[in-house]
């Protein structure tokens, strides 16, 4: 068991130690399954290093409940989506984007026949009845997935449906 809590690696330093040795800061590499032993992890940010490739790591939501923040932004990552996240509870708002200049696989709620119909609009949305709402710890709390301009493959995992806070799902191109 280990205990780190946060990992915040954000891309391209500007950072004025970098440029006195005329290094960018720049990392490669992926995101290797190791990340799945931080079972205190709250916080993993891994943002904008277009250098980094490969696929999200299957164990990520089976392997970190307590993760509330996961970006992913501006990488390089493909393949599916792990079809587990929706058991990620206590998430907040995450990020997870993956970008690719080839993007081959593109979906949309709209398109796709297994994603159901997209979630009613603000005006459009009833209040749930008080008898009929889930007790609070099992509340999914992911409200954002901004799934955007990848190289994603795969069916929408249905694990998503049970995500009952989910207000904004991105898929587009």
């Amino acid at each position: 068991m280990r205990r780190v809590a946060d990992i915040n690696l954000r891309g391209e330093s500007e950072d004025p130690l970098f440029e006195k040795s005329r290094k960018s800061g720049y990392m490669t590499g992926s995101l290797s399954t190791s990340i799945c032993h931080l079972d205190s992890l709250t916080t993993l940010v891994i943002a904008d290093w277009k250098g980094i490739s490969g696929s999200i790591p299957t164990c990520i939501p089976s392997s970190l409940p307590t993760l509330r923040i996961l970006n992913l932004i501006g990488n390089s990552f493909s393949g599916p989506i792990p079809s587990d996240i929706g058991a990620l509870s206590k998430l907040k708002s995450p990020q997870p984007r993956w970008q690719s200049p080839h993007r081959p696989w593109c979906h949309t709620l709209v398109s796709n026949p297994d994603a159901g119909s997209p979630p009613p609009q603000p005006h459009q949305q009833q209040a749930i009845p008080q008898h009929t709402r889930k007790p609070r710890q099992h509340t999914r709390m992911l409200s954002r997935a901004l799934l955007g301009r990848n190289d994603l493959s795969g069916p929408i995992p249905t694990s998503i449906s049970s995500l009952n806070r989910l207000a904004d799902l991105e898929l587009r191109c």
